[in-house]
């Protein structure tokens, strides 16, 4: 046989072969066809397996029964003497990685070092890591002594512009830019640690207009809790729907499941949107009906208040019972110790104590910031300075011995017993905060 005879053989074995795979794959396909379909098998999920889960809640399986390290460690040697709370070890490979309770992990003071001020590190005896007291807040890998930044960003809380605050202390630009922004990233983490689960009774809604060089008009949203002072919710956005509904998604966050407080505003129609968006619950359909139900709570009471004016001038007020009765919100609020008027009193006077301790919020100013981001920087360090370091003159209380007491808002809310310095906040250590700059 010759070469061409070989091939030609096997190519026709090939196609034989071809064809009789594909016959038992359509006689495979037509017995299932006439088959009865069997039920299709469920297989059960993990939280790993949602995205809103794995943001929302890290740790997708509950953490093992760790041993303090008091109960492990000999009785011999000298006592702890100072306080780890907050700190933790950041060996990824320790068993107390990430555990700040001091009664379980197993920290200690190791050494002091540094030249121009000292700065102590913690050794965990676990596993023998050392890290800096610095690590993880807003004074990591700084080389300029803490008393320098803590004058400066004192000074933004008190309405310091930035570029003022170069030609007061004489750094470099960027400098100030980079201590402002670490400032203004400690206002998440102190707020997430110290207002969640808040009880408030009496909340007034406003919002105060300022600019941006570089995005023009923008507004700065604001949540008042009354009788503690405390600026529950701030947002910083444009007027919409949007942003109303930003603002009263962070208060419900805030405060209790249980906790519905009174609610007053000015004439804007988008915060009752926002309100009957996010207090109430979900009904089943009717019968022969398909679509669930949203019913507004009827615990919720809101009232707003008008303001008609010509020009700058002020001409007419106008009040609105938007949810519930007049009556039972007069009650409500005289049961609080209030006069029970619809006003917004106190959220406006909380705008005018922003635009006095923030220079980018400031009328008639040259001290615009440049955008939305470095504004929220801004407000962000503005409102931790105001609830944890500054104290306020209506919250003041006569003690036992017929002396004030100077109280900030975080004190009058009870989640706090002292007045925080700045320092105190600078060294507070959050895992929120990287190592970046």
């Amino acid at each position: 046989m010759t070469i061409q005879d070989w091939l030609f053989t096997g190519i026709i074995l090939l196609l034989l072969c071809w064809l009789k795979y594909h016959y038992e794959q359509c006689s495979l396909v037509f017995d299932a066809a006439t088959q009865p379909r069997r039920p299709w098998r469920l297989r059960p999920r993990s939280p790993k397996d949602c995205p809103l889960c794995q943001a929302q809640h890290p740790h997708t399986h509950p953490p093992e029964a760790i041993v303090p390290w008091s109960q492990q460690k000999s009785k011999r040697g000298r006592p702890k003497s100072i306080s780890s709370e907050g700190h933790a070890c950041t060996s990824k490979h320790c068993m107390y990685f990430g555990i700040t309770d001091e009664t379980i992990h197993a920290l200690v003071a190791h050494a002091v070092e540094g030249q121009a001020e000292p700065i102590r590190r913690w050794r965990c005896q676990a596993c023998g890591t050392t890290v800096s007291e610095r690590h993880h807040t807003a004074m990591r890998w700084l080389k300029t002594p803490s008393w320098r930044v803590q004058e400066v960003v004192t000074a933004f809380g008190e309405g310091v512009d930035q570029a003022a605050a170069v030609r007061i202390f004489k750094h470099h630009p960027s400098t100030i830019a980079r201590w402002l922004r670490r400032a203004g990233q400690l206002d998440q983490p102190l707020h997430d640690r110290f207002f969640n689960h808040f009880r408030a009774e009496y909340i007034q809604l406003d919002e105060l207009k300022t600019k941006t060089r570089r995005m023009g008009e923008t507004w700065v949203w604001v949540a008042l809790d009354v009788p503690t002072r405390v600026m529950i919710a701030l947002h910083i956005g444009p007027r919409n729907q949007k942003s109303a509904h930003q603002l009263l998604h962070e208060v419900k966050h805030r405060l209790d499941e249980d906790n519905i407080p009174v609610f007053s505003s000015d004439g804007l129609r988008m915060y009752f949107y926002a309100i009957t968006a996010h207090y109430g619950f979900w009904i089943p359909p009717l019968p022969g009906k398909r679509a669930w139900r949203w019913i507004v709570d009827e615990r919720v009471l809101f009232a707003q208040l008008h303001k008609i004016k010509v020009g700058y001038k002020l001409t007419d007020l106008k009040s609105f019972i938007r949810l519930g009765s007049r009556r039972t919100y007069r009650d409500t609020l005289q049961a609080e110790g209030f006069t029970g008027k619809i006003e917004t009193a106190y959220v406006e006077r909380i705008n005018l104590t922003l635009r006095e301790l923030i220079a980018p919020l400031s009328r008639r100013t040259w001290s615009l910031a440049h955008d939305d981001r470095t504004l929220n920087l801004h407000v962000g360090w503005g409102r931790a300075y105001y609830h944890f370091a500054r104290t306020h003159h209506s919250l003041r209380q006569l003690d036992a011995r017929g002396r004030y007491r100077h109280r900030t808002p975080a004190m009058a809310a009870r989640v706090l017993h002292k007045r925080l310095d700045v320092a105190d906040l600078l060294l507070m250590p959050f895992p929120a905060l990287g190592d970046t700059t």
